[in-house]
Formats: structure tokens, C-alpha cells, sequence
């Protein structure tokens, strides 16, 4: 860990959280073997918005399905042809209904590796849909969730997502989002302070600024944040309430502080 000293000054620090984007990931997980088929899912409750990543073959179609461990009816599931992305219900072991409401997913992306076996999309849909058939993801706090997949051949002739051989389950984990792990991992000590406040930086974080502005958004002091220097001196200021602004590759961070 890298330690940053601010002398010359007693803070009482105030829990404060600039970061705009407060989000739970789940980092992408592997569906299955035989093919590269991957999901991913970033929920994020700034956007209310949910983001996902589906990898599947160029060729055929895949289907996820949520809060499920087999195609029991009623199941909220979507499925990626090689021209739509679909929002469906399981009515059991046959082809899904369309969901008739709405196609609450939007497809923001479909692209093919340039080895044309993969294809990548992206969607997004409300965290909390308004269509009653569709799967609530957790807003409030990260819960694990199942999620069945399955992938097939269309077929050349008809067009249509073949039976298939080829399905299962997997336990989804959801983790911090980068940012969030900034935060969390941040720390100030002690506080208060009387004359010098030791700043831990999470060990991912070599480079960056740091800045000291006023509660206008004057900046008053800046500095480099690296291996080398990690101290900033505002034996100067006046007393009142700053802000200590971090800004990095990382993410970003803003800590209040009084100094007395």
C-alpha cells in the first residue's frame, strides 16, 4: 500500500463520496465449455440501468435465462439470434414465447471477433422492469442469483433457433464495481488529527492527482500522486471546510475535510 502525509493541520474528516456511478458487477463468467459463451452484468443504480455482455457463437443462437437452473415456465429469458435480440418467458421445454408487453432489453451493440467465430452484443433494460414478466435485479444490494444458458444452430432454410443439446446453470456472483472498490479500500488516519493525516491508496493505484479546493470548487493546492510523492502540505489554508480530490485511472474520489 502507498501512504500520502498531509502535515501541518488538524482535520476532522466527513464521509463523503463523490463517486457519480454506484454499481455491482458480476465479472464475466464462462456458460459452458464447447464454446467461448460468456455473461456479463453491470447493475447501476446511478442509471437505474443494467448492462450486459452475452458472448455466443457467430453462427447459432444463445439464450440466458434468469433466476432459473432449468427451463421452468414462466422464467424471464432472452435470446440472441444473429440479427435480434429477443425478450421471452419460458412456457417449459419448448421454444420461448416472445414476450408480448415489450422487447425491454435494447441492443446497443452486436459485433463478431475478427476470427467470425464470436459474436458480442450488449444490452441494457431498467434495473426494475415495468413489465411484470421480466426478472427484477437486485437494486439495493448485491445478491448471487442462478442463470440458465443454453446455445444452438438456426436453421439456414426457416431461420428459426433450433432444439439443442447444448445447456445448463450456472451460480452468478456479484463483486463491487471498480470505483466502489476505490472507495472502499481508501482510508484516512487517524481522525481526527492533530498535525498529520496518513492517507492509504488502494495498491492498484500508482499515478494520478490530487487536489485541495474550497467549497466553491477553487482549487487551492495540486500534486502528483506516484511512488516517489505522496505528500501534500496545507499548514496554509484557513480554517473550514475543503475537499481532498483524488482523480486517477482507477476512479475517481472526493474526501470533505475540516481543518480547526
Amino acid at each position: 500500500m502507498k501512504t500520502l502525509i498531509i502535515t501541518g493541520l488538524s482535520i476532522f474528516l466527513i464521509s463523503f463520496n463523490s463517486i457519480s456511478q454506484e454499481s455491482y458487477v458480476i465479472p464475466e463468467t464462462t456458460l459452458g465449455t464447447q464454446v467461448p459463451n460468456t455473461v456479463a452484468l453491470d447493475i447501476n443504480r446511478d442509471t437505474g440501468l443494467v448492462t450486459m455482455i452475452l458472448k455466443g457463437p457467430a453462427d447459432g443462437w444463445f439464450a440466458v435465462g434468469f433466476d432459473a437452473v432449468t427451463m421452468d415456465p414462466g422464467v424471464d429469458v432472452v435470446y440472441m439470434t444473429s440479427t435480434e435480440l429477443v425478450d421471452a418467458t419460458i412456457i417449459g421445454f419448448q421454444r420461448p414465447v416472445v414476450d408480448v408487453v415489450s422487447n425491454d432489453w435494447t441492443l446497443t451493440s452486436n459485433e463478431v471477433t475478427p476470427d467470425g467465430l464470436t459474436r458480442v452484443i450488449t444490452a441494457t433494460r431498467k434495473i426494475i422492469s415495468d413489465d411484470s414478466n421480466d426478472f427484477s435485479f437486485p437494486d439495493m444490494a448485491p445478491q448471487d442469483f442462478d442463470m440458465v444458458w443454453a446455445y444452438g444452430e438456426i436453421d439456414n432454410q426457416t431461420g428459426m433457433i433450433s432444439r439443442h443439446t447444448n445447456r445448463g446453470s450456472v451460480n452468478l456472483n456479484f463483486t463491487l464495481g471498480i470505483e466502489e472498490l476505490f472507495a472502499a479500500e481508501f482510508s484516512m488516519t487517524p481522525n481526527p488529527a492533530a498535525n498529520l493525516v496518513e492517507i492509504t491508496l488502494p495498491q492498484k493505484i500508482t499515478s494520478g492527482t490530487m487536489t485541495v479546493t474550497n467549497y466553491t470548487g477553487q482549487k487551492l493546492q495540486a500534486t502528483t500522486i506516484n511512488g516517489f510523492n505522496n505528500r501534500i502540505d496545507v499548514s496554509g489554508l484557513s480554517q473550514g471546510m475543503y475537499f481532498v480530490n483524488f482523480d486517477t485511472p482507477q476512479g475517481k474520489i472526493s474526501k470533505k475535510l475540516m481543518k480547526i
